[in-house]
């Protein structure tokens, strides 16, 4: 990766750091980018508690895909979020950024969006697509576009982009980039290299730039129902900081795992890949652009937020990992 696709996608996760600024977002993209997460924690279910009022208003850009984590906060539930990977053409939805060597970017508008409160759990039993509904109603009441459509599959709901507004304001449809038809062999993977060849498959079916974010080798321990997790060190071991060559190799091994799929939408493909994992995973796609103003699309796989208390009352914020380990083992 060039330094100015490094920068982009540090700052990609800056941005979204942002969204949070109590931190449950920060925690959250630490797992990707600087792959600080704590890799013990396990599933639990006292002490959680709901967002605060605070957190239903969202300032920023990609605000929708960031309602929809606050969702995940609420119900537990994955809701994902396919964006535009295409650069906005529309003024009105862009601010234009000019860069020290004079380049204008173009980048989503940052505005602010606040989640009504009727779609809150305490009015409603459980999260369905109705009520996530009322979310995008009032999001393209106040914004317009781009516009989503909402899906539902075994895995959870589904946010995915439908039409964007070309130069002239005119909304036109899209085809969002996981719903390419692929192919992959089935082979022995960790689960990291089986997401990486989703991307892959991605990229060489709709000639797109397109790129997996979060590729800390950690979150192979995802897909591991042995307990791999309480291996002492086995986060450095899995970065290559600490132990030998030949234990990280072994336990590479030993997070691998059959899988593949044949001819079907990018998207079926990483929600059966996702069903193999002892964590509730979701995902959300944004974009970025590289030097030569092409846009770049941005795949971020992490867990669902949760918050808790601590015995004195404070309120924090962290992922919920291994939620799915089978409780006989």
């Amino acid at each position: 990766m060039n330094s100015k696709r490094h920068k982009s996608l540090i700052l990609f996760g800056l941005l979204i750091c942002m969204y949070y600024p109590n931190g449950s977002t920060a925690t959250v993209f630490a797992q990707g980018i600087i792959g600080t997460m704590d890799l013990y924690q396990f599933e639990r279910t006292d002490n959680i508690v709901q967002p605060d009022d605070s957190e239903l208003t969202i300032v920023g850009t990609a605000t929708l895909c960031r309602a929809a984590q606050v969702l995940e906060q609420m119900y537990r539930k994955p809701v994902t979020c396919e964006g535009p990977t295409e650069i906005l053409q529309w003024d009105d939805d862009v601010d234009q950024e000019i860069m020290p060597n004079g380049r204008i970017e173009r980048i989503p508008k940052r505005v602010t969006f606040v989640i009504p409160n009727e779609v809150k759990p305490d009015k409603n039993k459980q999260l369905t697509p109705s009520v996530l509904a009322k979310v995008v109603e009032a999001y393209q009441k106040q914004f317009g576009g781009p516009k989503y459509k909402i899906t539902s599959s075994k895995w959870g709901l589904h946010l995915i982009v439908d039409e964007v507004r070309d130069k002239n304001g005119q909304f036109v449809k899209v085809k969002p980039v996981l719903d390419e038809i692929i192919t992959i062999p089935s082979g022995k993977r960790t689960g990291l290299e089986h997401i990486r060849k989703i991307v892959d498959s991605v990229k060489a079916s709709r000639n797109i730039e397109f790129e997996l974010v979060n590729s800390d080798p950690t979150t192979n321990v995802w897909w591991q129902h042995e307990g791999i997790q309480n291996t002492p060190n086995i986060a450095r071991i899995l970065r290559g900081s600490s132990g030998s060559k030949e234990d990280r190799l072994l336990y590479e091994d030993k997070l691998s795992f059959e899988w593949g799929v044949n001819k079907i939408a990018a998207r079926d493909a990483l929600i059966d890949l996702l069903e193999k994992a002892n964590t509730t995973l979701s995902w959300m796609i944004n974009n970025t652009d590289n030097a030569d103003n092409i846009a770049v699309g941005l795949l971020v796989i992490n867990p669902l937020v949760v918050s808790y208390l601590y015995p004195d009352g404070r309120k924090f914020s962290t992922t919920l990992q291994y939620d799915r380990e089978k409780k006989d083992k």
